[in-house]
């Protein structure tokens, strides 16, 4: 997924970094209940990705202006956690049957 704020052009992955941000941010680990969580993560992954700086204010304008931009970030989140348990699930199986031997 890539999004463009203020014509800062900022191809997003789904990292540890992102994490990180967000826990500094909300002093809690992200388990998502409500939409503030999930747009502090949005602006965690920006931030994440990105050198250059971007105001929580200015992030926040940006989706105001382009709301839909937050379901779309939601939907590429949530493959790219689906895409990370199969990797998981994959690896976990291949250690335990290697270890079998």
């Amino acid at each position: 997924m890539q999004v463009n704020i203020n014509g800062i052009s900022i191809p997003l992955k789904y990292t540890f970094r992102s994490h990180i941000i967000y826990e500094n941010i909300t002093s809690k680990p992200f388990e998502p209940v409500n939409v503030t969580d999930f747009i502090y993560f949005f602006y965690s992954t920006v931030m994440a990705n990105t050198t250059e700086a971007i105001e929580l204010d200015t992030f926040i304008d940006w989706l105001d202006e382009n709301p839909e931009k937050l379901q779309n970030f939601t939907d590429w989140l949530i493959k790219q956690i689906e895409v990370n348990n199969k990797k998981s699930k994959s690896s976990s199986k291949s250690s335990s049957k290697s270890s079998k031997k």
